[in-house]
């Protein structure tokens, strides 16, 4: 999403053409294609597609791009470089054109949200736990784990409202809010990170469909809540407000509604130091694992 947005704002400061070509991604499935003159050329040179790692961008696509200007045929590229949030009305036009569902996912996203209840207006609350909750097992349980998960699980009953949708990149959390009958509603997601596309294979195309599911309805929402354990927001709900206007707020920045407390103590062998993780998931840093 970045990546695209970046590129995108490279072509306004140099004049080049940008065209998004999705027919290799896992996207394409669910998105509307966009033909145009260079598909078959895509196809057949995918192997020379160059890759623009997250940082420094500007300055290395600058150097990829001179050395194309030379050539008669299309630069492809494809990155995750960060970009100008401070966007343009013409930047989020491009973007809500490119990210047309297909009919095919339309009718996806409508019954899905029938099945669940989704009527406007509708506001999200959404947790970013760190990257070691992504994956469908989530880390290892222990107690950092725990201690993050109850930490977690304070948020949403101090925060979550009527009217709220419950989002996070951890399925176990979204078990575990079912176990804990916390009232608010969620999807059942079993998430996947965007990045991971890298990787793809067919186990994940449900996964893949139900997140972007999920994106669909961050864009449609009222308002974004969300709470990081990393100390920026989440990009994935960061760049559904930025592109479709909906208001982003960060829960770390608010006035709290309650004061922190220790969360459920949990059964361990005696240290003689405290463990500096419980800390850490307290002023929202990723919990660090520490071997006993």
């Amino acid at each position: 999403m970045r990546g695209t947005i970046f590129l995108y704002q490279m072509s306004v400061k140099y004049g080049f053409k940008f065209i998004v070509d999705i027919q290799l991604h896992p996207i394409s499935q669910h998105l509307i294609i966009r033909a145009h003159d260079h598909m078959e050329y895509v196809r057949e040179n995918a192997n020379e597609i160059q890759i623009i790692e997250q940082y420094p961008p500007e300055c290395l696509f600058r150097k990829i791009y001179d050395a194309s200007l030379n050539k008669s045929t299309p630069l492809l590229i494809c990155t995750n470089a960060c970009c100008n949030e401070n966007i343009s009305m013409e930047c989020k036009q491009f973007m809500k054109t490119f990210l047309t569902p297909n009919d095919q996912f339309a009718k996806y996203i409508h019954q899905k949200n029938a099945l669940h209840g989704v009527l406007a207006p509708y506001s999200i609350l959404h947790i970013r736990l760190s990257d070691e909750f992504n994956e469908t097992n989530d880390p290892e349980i222990n107690a950092d784990s725990i201690s993050t998960m109850n930490y977690a699980m304070q948020i949403v009953r101090v925060h979550a409202d009527q009217n709220d949708i419950f989002m996070s990149n951890s399925f176990r959390l979204n078990q575990h809010l079912k176990s804990e009958n916390v009232n608010i509603r969620t999807f059942n997601t079993n998430p996947m990170h965007f990045r991971s596309v890298s990787t793809f294979n067919e186990a994940d195309a449900e996964s893949f469909k139900e997140t972007l599911h999920e994106f669909f309805t961050l864009t449609k929402a009222s308002k974004i809540k969300t709470h990081s354990m990393y100390g920026w927001v989440s990009g994935f709900v960061k760049f559904a407000g930025l592109i479709y206007d909906v208001p982003v707020i960060d829960l770390k920045k608010t006035k709290p509604r309650y004061q922190p407390r220790q969360v459920e103590s949990i059964p361990m062998k005696p240290l003689r130091l405290r463990s500096p993780s419980l800390n850490n998931v307290m002023f929202g840093l990723r919990p660090l694992r520490i071997k006993r």
